[in-house]
């Protein structure tokens, strides 16, 4: 009697709890409940798993936990975690990784707020052998507040720039309030001696700023440059350090386009005048190539000539043509030019493409098959040359009789450098495989007689 006393006061409590949240506009948070574990089953319960830890200044770290708690009875055995991303690692050693039945455990984690910006949500997934709930997602929100804006954010790349030269792009420190003004204390770069770094006023909208202008210097080796650049920072008292990418393609004297000929998307026919390469003073100054060879010599005839009368003493273009007597087929070449500059005299530019044959026979093997249909019994053939080439096919001969081929005289009047032939299956044949060749008899130097396989299957039951 006294335990329905007990338990019909706690649930007029509990309504009247309810409804005076109900008419305040809420309702009461429902706490994370679940049944026991049986006998051979952990069950791993988590009393908040989402959590809002405020603001934050950027460049600060804080840390997070989360209370598990097996409630099973058996193991609980986290097997592993993932988090987000890498601002956010989880603290978990092996040991640490199974909680008895009835006992707690505190999962942290660490939170750095360097480079991120505005809020940030971030998650912890925990794999466990819960078989209720293998995967347990762990969450909390930050407002991540800036001391100063950099522009720009991300690589800072000074494009081609010649030593000596002042790079046009700045890096500039912004300050997100008129109160807390910036002092740039330090700028380390990995070629200190080769970068110099000079800062200047730089008035903004939210105060004074710090502009940051690049010198590339004298001794640079020439070609693409990345390094790290790291600045300390003083924002109102508070330090902090940024990590800059820097990129650049570090020129000298001469600079050229493209830096590699790439003209493996086609076959090139032999005799091709190719776009030329254009070399040139960076800083307009006389120059002269004095030699353009090829390696190997036997792919292209090479030659140079001046630009325009106006851009004589600093422009040149080097023009390169695919030899008639070049081996057809896939070529890699060096095209060297040697030079007046005292900064580059020699330039190296690899060139990369396809000779196309003389003649090109599809397909290049006749398969034919003797099942009774117009599939298996007939093939288009196409022979075909260079464009600029005609083509004539004088005559055709097959050494297997029950194969016959024809010239397509109307379709080839179309084309010069085409020719078209229907090969058909119209003989008989025993059962078997059966081979053969279909000779071409052509006008074409080098390829006067063609030779195509031809192939026969015939299945039992026909012929």
């Amino acid at each position: 009697m006294l335990n329905h006393m007990i338990t019909a006061t706690y649930r007029c409590l509990m309504a009247s709890l309810v409804l005076t949240t109900w008419a305040m506009g809420q309702l009461p948070p429902v706490p994370k409940t679940a049944p026991s574990g049986g006998p051979d089953e952990p069950n791993l319960l988590v009393a908040q798993r989402f959590y809002d830890l405020g603001t934050m200044i950027e460049g600060d770290k804080t840390n997070v936990s989360w209370l598990l708690e097996n409630r099973g009875q058996a193991p609980l055995v986290i097997e592993s975690t993932k988090s987000t991303c890498g601002c956010t690692v989880v603290s978990l050693t092996d040991d640490q990784k199974m909680i008895a039945p009835g006992a707690t455990f505190e999962l942290q984690a660490s939170f750095d707020s360097t480079g991120r910006h505005d809020v940030q949500n971030k998650s912890v997934k925990v794999y466990s052998n819960d078989p209720r709930e293998p995967t347990l997602e762990l969450s909390f929100t930050v407002k991540v507040e800036s001391l100063y804006r950099i522009d720009p954010r991300g690589i800072v790349n000074l494009r081609a720039i010649r030593r000596g030269a002042l790079a046009e792009r700045t890096i500039d420190l912004i300050p997100t309030s008129p109160d807390k003004p910036i002092k740039l204390l330090a700028i380390d770069c990995a070629k200190t001696a080769q970068i110099l770094f000079k800062q200047e006023p730089l008035e903004t909208p939210t105060g004074p700023g710090v502009r940051i202008r690049m010198t590339v210097g004298n001794d640079l080796a020439l070609g693409k440059l990345s390094t790290n650049v790291t600045l300390r920072v003083d924002v109102g008292g508070i330090q902090r350090e940024r990590l800059v990418r820097l990129r650049a393609d570090i020129i000298g004297d001469l600079t050229w386009h493209p830096k590699v000929l790439d003209s493996t998307r086609h076959s090139s026919i032999r005799g091709k005048r190719f776009a030329p390469i254009i070399v040139k003073s960076t800083n307009k100054s006389r120059f002269d190539i004095l030699s353009a060879s090829v390696e190997p010599p036997n792919l292209f005839d090479v030659s140079f000539e001046p630009g325009p009368p106006r851009l004589k003493p600093h422009k040149y273009s080097v023009v390169i043509t695919l030899r008639d007597d070049a081996p057809a087929g896939p070529y890699g070449a060096t095209i060297i030019v040697e030079t007046s500059s005292l900064d580059q005299p020699t330039i190296r530019i690899p060139t990369f493409g396809i000779v196309a044959p003389t003649i090109e026979v599809e397909p290049s093997i006749i398969v034919l098959r003797a099942d009774g249909t117009d599939v298996g019994r007939r093939r288009r053939l196409t022979v075909r040359v260079p464009p600029q080439v005609t083509l004539d096919i004088t005559g055709v001969s097959s050494s297997l009789s029950a194969v016959t081929a024809t010239i397509d005289r109307e379709a080839n009047a179309r084309y010069h450098h085409l020719c078209f032939l229907n090969i058909s299956l119209d003989g008989t044949l025993p059962k078997g495989e059966h081979r053969g060749v279909l000779t071409l008899t052509t006008n074409i130097d080098g390829a006067r007689k063609i030779e195509v396989p031809i192939r026969i299957d015939v299945p039992d039951g026909t012929g």
